[in-house]
Formats: structure tokens, C-alpha cells, sequence
């Protein structure tokens, strides 16, 4: 949140919206910092204290509207088109939540309009339709395009590879790969493939050193659709602190990993 605030305040000194590099007016600034604000109280769900930005005849509609569940937003453009109205053009970051993290990149223009020496956002039904947010949006949760099974937990046995399904539930073919491992305790072999529509993957997922204390680890896979759209899973990995008959057996069934290899 914090790199977030510095990297879009640094948009409250870029140059104006047509490139021609003039020094931003009084106007602008007190526009871009009221932008600020207003973005940097959605992405915290401050959805309420957001809705005091917004002209009094959006409100409602603002309020009565579902939350977008903003990741991040930069400016790209301030124009004052009159006196005390302008339009804003902006670039966010939609993340949907996790078991399935759906990243969006959105790029729109909204108009704002000084009220009493302050700027206040204006609700464009067209940019709902962009972003969500819609009043009284009842629309169902879509399906996740990736999930996982089973839960993977080593430490309660003697096995060191472990065997994970990824699931694709998308109509299309989905192409993966592994982003993110905890590479002191894990190994994985399949770390890309591709899988077809209405199928599934094997990834195996194997135990580097015996568990010392229980913890749980996050390995993130990114798959992406036909139409260049990202997905990303995070699949938890539970290790536990094994007896002492498993983790000798461990042991042996790591020497005997690493001298196969």
C-alpha cells in the first residue's frame, strides 16, 4: 500500500495530459491529489469514506453500487475541458480474491466537477459497465478457471513426492507455469505445461530437507487463456514436524531422491 501511494503521488508531478511538458497548474494538482485519494480509499475498502469524493448526485448511486476490488490505479491523463470540470483518465489493477487471483488491467476516462473549491467524482454509468459496480450487481461468481486437489501436507509420513492435480475449468486451453516456490524446502518437476479444456495436470511436488518445525508455504502458478488473460493460483503446502520413525525414513528417501537424480 505504501510503494502504491508513492507510485501514484508521483503522478501528481508528471506533465500534463497532452505531453507538451508545461508545468501542471494549481488546478491540476489539487485534481490529481483529490484522484489520489479517492483510488487509495477503494483500494484500502474505504468504500464509504471514497463515497465523500463524489458529487452529491452520485452518491447514491456510488454507494448503492458493489465494490471494485481495486489493486492499484495511475493517472494517465488530466484535462480540464471548462471551468470546474475535467476528465481524468486513469489505468487500474481489478484483483478478484484468492482461491483464484484474477488480475484485470483497465484503462478508462472519468469526468470530475468542482464543488466549493473542491474536486468530487462524477459516477459515469459507461465506465460501470467497464469496471463493474453497477447498483444492486447481483451477477454469480464465476467459476475459477485453475483450481487444485489434493491438499498436499508432508511431515505425517515417509513420502517426499507428492503428486497435485491442476484443474482446468475454463472452455479453452489453458497454458501454466510455476511462478512462485519456496526452492529451500521444494522441488517440482512439471513446472509448465498445457492443459486442454475440461482437464487436468499432474504437477509432482517433491520435500528437499525434513520439516524442523510446521509451517505452511505457498506455491503460485500462473495459467494463461486463449485470450491472453492471466490467472493466478496459490496452492498452500503444509509441512510438519514428523516423528522420529518418519523422519528417519525421510532422511533415507531423500539420499535416495538425490543420488537418482
Amino acid at each position: 500500500m505504501q510503494y502504491l501511494s508513492k507510485l501514484v503521488v508521483l503522478a501528481l508531478f508528471a506533465v500534463n495530459w497532452n505531453g507538451a511538458g508545461l508545468a501542471a497548474t494549481p488546478d491540476e494538482l489539487s485534481l490529481r491529489a483529490r484522484v489520489v485519494r479517492f483510488y487509495e480509499l477503494q483500494i484500502a475498502g474505504r468504500h464509504a469514506e471514497a463515497a465523500q469524493l463524489v458529487a452529491p448526485e452520485s452518491r447514491p448511486i456510488f454507494l448503492r453500487g458493489s465494490q471494485v476490488p481495486y489493486r492499484s490505479c495511475k493517472i494517465n491523463r488530466v484535462l480540464i475541458t471548462a471551468l470546474d470540470i475535467a476528465q481524468v483518465e486513469v489505468t487500474v489493477e481489478i484483483v478478484f480474491p484468492p482461491p483464484v487471483l484474477r488480475i484485470l488491467s483497465r484503462t478508462f476516462s472519468t469526468p470530475w466537477k468542482k464543488i466549493g473549491g473542491k474536486w468530487y467524482f462524477v459516477v459515469d454509468p459507461a465506465v460501470l459497465d467497464i469496471i463493474g459496480g453497477k447498483p444492486d450487481n447481483t451477477a454469480p461468481e464465476a467459476k475459477p478457471v485453475l483450481t487444485f486437489k489434493p491438499l498436499i501436507t508432508f511431515g505425517l509420513d515417509s513420502e517426499i513426492q507428492k503428486s497435485l492435480r491442476i484443474e482446468n475449468n475454463s472452455s479453452g486451453i489453458v497454458q501454466f507455469q510455476v511462478v512462485g516456490l519456496d526452492q529451500d524446502w521444494l522441488e517440482i518437476k512439471n513446472r509448465r505445461g498445457e492443459i486442454p479444456a475440461g482437464e487436468y495436470f499432474p504437477i509432482v511436488v517433491v520435500l528437499k530437507k525434513v520439516p524442523t518445525e510446521s509451517r505452511k508455504l505457498v506455491m503460485r502458478i500462473e495459467g494463461t487463456e486463449p485470450n491472453r488473460k492471466i490467472t493466478l493460483l496459490e496452492v498452500p503446502i503444509q509441512l510438519q514436524v514428523p516423528t522420529t520413525q518418519n523422519q528417519k525414513e525421510i532422511e533415507r528417501a531423500i539420499r535416495k531422491y538425490r543420488q537418482e537424480q
